[in-house]
């Protein structure tokens, strides 16, 4: 009962820091589109499209790896810390080999390009920016892993509120006083540099209390090479999920009209952040399953299945709700000039069906140390959606990149099926 009790608080504070993350998100959004002419929206869409991408590289699997072996040694104190010291450093290291090549990348581009894009001409700028937005980010993400792992939710909210609170206070702010893109740029820096710096002090005051006990030498050893070996295949995956995520974007941006990735930002940014709910009863739930034995294998695949069998039921609600109040709610929100994400966030219905199963999957092959299993229909899925953005995107925009997201996802989920189905069967 106690244990059912914890897993029912884990998932309803999981829950409440993807819709604070989802409300605060979106208000930013708005306010961000409503101060921004279409052209600036676009040029933003654009660039942070290409600063996601960086995210995802900049993160090397560091993150996920050192989620999945904390959550494995919850059980032995000394251990679990020793994982987060190594995970921290190699954090730090990879981080600030990434800022410095992203730093001379930023300052090249200044100064070797002779001439501004006309199309997006302060994207030299906000390079400058986004070199910051990357380190921060990438250690905001390992701390709010490591709460993960360590099943501290209550931390995992007061990070999401920092961060998102930050962008629409200090982003929008910025945004306000300077009334140019370049201030919201500032704005971002400012807040993702806050939120690292409270995940900092919250990871500080955790080993504090858990009075820093560390295995020894030998162990931190062996397992630091461990979590870098193991982040591999993850980082191998990550730079399909970047180019799956933002590929299309960045297609739109070059391949088609003004305003067309600012109406497919809009809407697949909005459906991404629906998959926030189903995230959250992943993350919240997912973690037992860093331990399947032959002895507990049967009651764990029941388990499984209750799980999925409650994440579609939400799934299904939340595909009801967009079909029924998307177009409406985009409309009064952004205003009419971005109606068109109305239409294309019903094309992307079929994307975040796909993607609200297969997230639970994934976790339970990573958590089982098969994450490089679903590496090949990985990017099988990506070279999918290339071939056929290069076929829809000219002749349809922002409808077109929609509709390729929507199949390529399907050989993927495919596969995942499978490969759980293995999982369990390899245990009896």
């Amino acid at each position: 009962m106690k244990k059912q009790i914890n897993i029912l608080n884990d998932t309803i504070l999981s829950l409440g820091s993807k819709a604070v993350g989802m409300i605060l998100f979106m208000a930013t959004d708005i306010m961000i589109a409503r101060f921004l002419s279409t052209e600036s929206y676009d040029e933003w869409s654009f660039f942070y499209a290409i600063i996601t991408m960086c995210y995802w590289l900049v993160w090397f699997g560091i993150n996920e790896s050192v989620r999945v072996f904390v959550a494995k040694e919850r059980k032995n104190i000394k251990r679990q810390n020793s994982n987060i010291r190594i995970g921290i450093k190699l954090r730090l290291l990879i981080s600030g080999l990434f800022l410095l090549l992203f730093t001379i990348a930023s300052i090249v581009f200044i100064f070797v390009e002779p001439s501004k894009n006309l199309r997006y001409p302060h994207l030299k700028e906000l390079f400058v920016c986004g070199s910051l937005l990357c380190f921060a980010n990438s250690l905001l993400e390992y701390f709010k892993a490591v709460f993960i792992g360590l099943v501290k939710f209550k931390n995992i909210f007061i990070l999401t509120l920092a961060e998102f609170g930050g962008y629409f206070i200090f982003g929008v702010g910025c945004l306000v006083i300077s009334k140019n893109i370049i201030g919201l740029g500032i704005g971002y820096v400012i807040a993702i540099w806050n939120a690292a710096l409270i995940g900092s002090i919250l990871l500080k005051k955790y080993l504090r209390e858990s009075k820093c006990q560390y295995a020894d030498s030998e162990y931190e050893k062996t397992i630091r090479w461990s979590i870098f070996k193991y982040a591999m295949p993850i980082f191998v995956v990550s730079i399909g999920s970047l180019l799956l995520t933002e590929m299309d974007s960045l297609m739109l941006g070059v391949m088609s009209e003004t305003g067309e990735i600012g109406a497919y930002s809009i809407a697949k940014s909005l459906m991404g952040k629906l998959t926030h709910v189903n995230l959250a009863i992943c993350t919240s739930t997912m973690t037992v399953f860093a331990v399947l034995t032959k002895e507990n294998v049967n009651r764990m695949r029941k388990t499984f299945h209750k799980i999925m069998l409650g994440n579609v039921a939400v799934m299904l609600l939340i595909c009801v709700a967009v079909l029924l109040f998307g177009p409406y709610v985009i409309r009064i929100l952004y205003g009419v000039e971005y109606s068109k994400s109305g239409i294309v966030i019903i094309y992307l219905i079929p994307y975040y069906c796909g993607y609200a199963i297969t997230i639970f999957m994934s976790a339970l092959l990573d958590y089982q140390e098969k994450a490089k299993q679903r590496v090949p229909i990985y990017f099988a899925m990506i070279l999918l959606n290339f071939i056929l953005n290069m076929l829809f995107i000219p002749r349809y925009g922002a409808i077109g990149a929609a509709i390729a997201t929507d199949f390529s996802l399907l050989p993927y989920l495919v596969g995942l099926i499978f490969l759980s189905y293995k999982v369990f069967k390899e245990k009896e």
